[in-house]
């Protein structure tokens, strides 16, 4: 099939934004540009803020860009469990909104890093998708991605766990990956990435791994949090 020229596919997609317009995923309201959000629920999902991190953390910061429940939850999970990948350009559209107050980000040297599913779960979800979610956008600001951290076993969920159970649970789960030797993460600025944010144990976890594995710095980024 011969590729469409930029001008057939402007026509192409002006056909289609005329037959399915778009919608903003909150309210559900028409909006003019496609994967758009309406001013008033951008507005109220941009949330960008720093967590709270318990003394001694690994992890300089953690920021969050919105809350859960009240206005990701339904994007987050559609891509997760139903693999909709027609939520990623919403999520893009908020990522993008949210950089003015990320500056630090920008300015930084910065080597991403996902929080890592463990194999099998990945293979049966066909997708990290906290890498589906920063990837497209963290291209396009020059900063690199890379697995540099491996998830040794499945762990489980850890709403509704003590703090010792969440420690116990997250014990050697987590290990940097080498190549030649080397840990992927020695000497780099690290910006550790995943979606939600909840107890805080995960990430902590990952970015002990980080400091011990030669990391300068790790500051997180999540696309959500209730905290």
């Amino acid at each position: 099939m011969p590729k469409l020229n930029e001008r057939s596919r402007e026509i192409l997609g002006s056909f289609w934004d005329f037959l399915f317009p778009s919608r903003c995923p909150m309210c559900g309201r028409y909006v003019a540009e496609r994967s758009g959000w309406c001013p008033s629920c951008l507005q109220k999902a941009l949330t960008v803020r720093k967590l709270a991190l318990p003394p001694g953390s690994a992890i300089e910061g953690i920021w969050a860009l919105s809350l859960y429940k009240e206005y990701l939850q339904k994007l987050i999970k559609d891509l997760k469990y139903r693999r909709k990948m027609s939520t990623l350009p919403y999520i893009k559209s908020l990522l993008q909104a949210a950089e003015p107050e990320l500056t630090w980000l920008m300015d930084g040297d910065f080597l991403a890093v996902p929080v890592p599913l463990f194999a099998e779960k990945e293979k049966a979800r066909g997708f990290n998708q906290t890498e589906k979610i920063f990837g497209e956008w963290l291209e396009e600001k020059g900063i690199a991605m890379t697995r540099g951290l491996v998830r040794n076993r499945e762990t489980m969920a850890m709403y509704g766990l003590t703090p010792a159970a969440r420690e116990e649970n997250l014990r050697g789960a987590f290990a940097a990956v080498e190549e030649d030797g080397m840990p992927l993460v020695q000497g780099k600025k690290i910006l550790l990435l995943d979606d939600i944010f909840t107890t805080g144990s995960t990430m902590e976890a990952c970015g002990k791994v980080l400091k011990k594995a030669g990391a300068t710095s790790i500051t997180g980024l999540v696309l959500a949090s209730d905290h």
